[in-house]
């Protein structure tokens, strides 16, 4: 029996150049469309905000330079929930900045690397059940 190959998970870039900063805006992505399932890497090289609920998932790299602002309830009345943004899989951040308003989670399992650049938690930051963080280098807050 001829065992298949697992398919490679295809790089997603945030480009911005849609006339705005939203990650839920598909012409700020390459290819175009916001990314609905994993993405292995995920580049981001131009200032993005979530401010919807969204999935991160796969390699997380974000440009030096770069702002990933993560503020999932800021359009949304305070009694509306669910909301978040979830890490899913191995999040490795090497250089750029990402800062968490609000709601910001990892599932079970996740495994988040900071190797360089600037991590903020600004609100708070949950765990589903057992996680990993690893910080060899960076700026956890």
């Amino acid at each position: 029996m001829v065992a298949m190959a697992t398919p490679a998970l295809a790089a997603t870039n945030f480009i911005g150049g849609g006339g705005d900063d939203l990650w839920s805006n598909p012409a700020n992505w390459n290819p175009a469309g916001v990314p609905t399932v994993p993405t292995d890497p995920l580049n981001i090289t131009a200032n993005a905000r979530v401010e919807t609920a969204a999935v991160i998932t796969g390699r997380l790299n974000v440009a030096t330079g770069v702002e990933l602002i993560i503020n999932a309830d800021l359009k949304y009345p305070a009694a509306q929930t669910n909301q978040d943004v979830t890490f899913q899989g191995t999040i490795t951040q090497n250089a750029g900045d990402v800062y968490f308003s609000d709601d910001t989670r990892t599932s079970i399992g996740a495994i988040q690397n900071l190797n360089g650049g600037t991590f903020l938690n600004r609100d708070y930051y949950r765990m589903d059940g057992p996680s990993t963080i690893n910080i060899t280098g960076g700026s956890f807050t």
